[in-house]
């Protein structure tokens, strides 16, 4: 291929393991970073939740849920930066470091099912224009020097110019084990697997789960580690190259 560096960018079903996969390919190919726009989007959430009960922020989080409740749409962006949250790629880690208030957040925490279940609440009714523009200052810059495996929803709206766009889907109840798994069996199958479809039908109706001339469904339900669904993925890009 003419590019010297990559864009690839990892959507698809929720729970499918995009994020081992994403983590697991950006190991799989010299010098490259992963950038997930999930995180940031969790972090928003995070810091709304726990940010410290002042006045101020008080009156931030009624005007928030006014405009939720009127289904107003919601600047994403704007929402960064009145909950102090802020990111800086971790060049050592390959991976974006998210920071509220000037403090790292572990990744743990933002994982949680509480935020991946508002995540798809608030992103679904956000004005995204900005921060997707953001987004695109991110990928530009760093793929001059860097491939860059891109995870997150909307990604044929974000970054058109993609070199790979893959879709993961897997088996309903493959997911909800390995999400009941990731939960460390916190939360029963059932509750898991009613997370797992609510937030499946609030992508499909937010129009999240867009396909390109790129873009290559790919199936992990057998896969038995995300080594097994990089390979799927690998021998479709080297294919190509």
């Amino acid at each position: 291929m003419d590019k010297k560096h990559l864009v690839i960018g990892i959507e698809g079903e929720v729970s499918s393991g995009k994020t081992s996969i994403c983590k697991e390919l950006t190991s799989s190919i010299p010098n490259t970073i992963f950038i997930d726009g999930g995180t940031l989007a969790r972090s928003i959430v995070h810091a709304i939740k726990h940010c410290k009960k002042t006045p101020k922020n008080i009156f931030r989080i009624i005007i928030l849920l006014y405009r939720l409740v009127f289904k107003l749409k919601i600047d994403s962006k704007t929402l960064m930066d009145r909950f102090g949250v802020s990111f800086k790629v971790n060049e050592d880690k390959k991976c974006l470091d998210i920071y509220i208030n000037n403090e790292l957040i572990n990744f743990e925490e933002i994982q949680s099912a509480s935020n991946s279940t508002g995540v798809s609440k608030y992103t679904s009714k956000m004005d995204n224009s900005q921060i997707f523009e953001m987004a695109r200052e991110l990928i530009r810059k760093y793929n001059k020097n860097y491939n860059i495996v891109l995870s997150g929803r909307g990604l044929v709206d974000i970054y058109p110019d993609m070199d790979f766009h893959f879709y993961i889907t897997c088996d309903i109840k493959e997911r909800v084990n390995r999400r009941y798994l990731q939960y460390n069996k916190k939360y029963s199958k059932e509750e898991i697997k009613e997370m797992i479809l609510s937030r499946d039908k609030m992508h499909e109706e937010a129009g999240y789960n867009k396909k390109c001339s790129v873009t290559k469904v790919v199936d992990v339900t057998d896969c038995k580690s995300p080594k097994d669904g990089v390979q799927l993925l690998l021998k479709v890009i080297n294919d190509k190259k």
